[in-house]
């Protein structure tokens, strides 16, 4: 983060802002980030992955039973994980895929000359390790609710809508972001 603030804050006028960067800095940069994360260890000091890595490990393939009237989404990934027999370590991985990259590709459509010092904000942000391996399901759905926001303001309403509505089913918490998204978008003063 340093080194990417002392290069904008040397360069000339507005040259590096203005300046279209590659998208593959911030993509090797979440990949590292994707990967560290994912295959933290089990430990009570990251919070409730140790109830994540306790419940996927009592999973039966096959047996056990789907709860469609709750977070299915989050359910149908876990089950997914665990009947490709996939580690623990690679089902937080995959969890922290959807985490990271959906918040560089909402960056990428707000910032699009500048991906770079957008994901360098995010990452930056208090509660970006926090969220990626305490609060596992509600980072990933708060980030697909920023993503949902990036194709509203592209005009794109139905992935907006899709979007929405994976992340719903990912964590019910963001019913309240988006009905406040759905307030401040279509009641806006014009």
């Amino acid at each position: 983060c340093l080194f990417t603030s002392f290069r904008y804050i040397g360069s000339s006028g507005y040259a590096l802002q203005e300046k279209q960067e590659p998208i593959i800095t911030p993509l090797i940069l979440c990949i590292i980030l994707v990967i560290w994360m994912g295959y933290r260890p089990v430990h009570i000091a990251f919070g409730d992955t140790v109830n994540y890595a306790a419940g996927y490990r009592r999973l039966v393939p096959g047996i056990t039973e789907m709860d469609w009237s709750k977070e299915w989404i989050w359910d149908w990934i876990t089950v997914t994980c665990k009947s490709l027999n996939l580690s623990v370590q690679a089902y937080f991985t995959v969890a922290e895929a959807g985490y990271i990259l959906s918040a560089l590709w909402a960056i990428k459509k707000f910032m699009p000359t500048n991906p770079m010092l957008g994901i360098l904000f995010v990452i930056s942000s208090l509660m970006f390790f926090q969220f990626g391996v305490n609060g596992v399901r509600n980072g990933l759905a708060c980030h697909l609710i920023f993503l949902a926001m990036a194709f509203a303001f592209e005009d794109k309403y139905f992935p907006s809508i899709i979007t929405c509505l994976i992340a719903f089913g990912i964590h019910r918490s963001v019913a309240l972001p988006v009905a406040a998204f759905v307030t401040g978008y279509f009641f806006k003063d014009k």
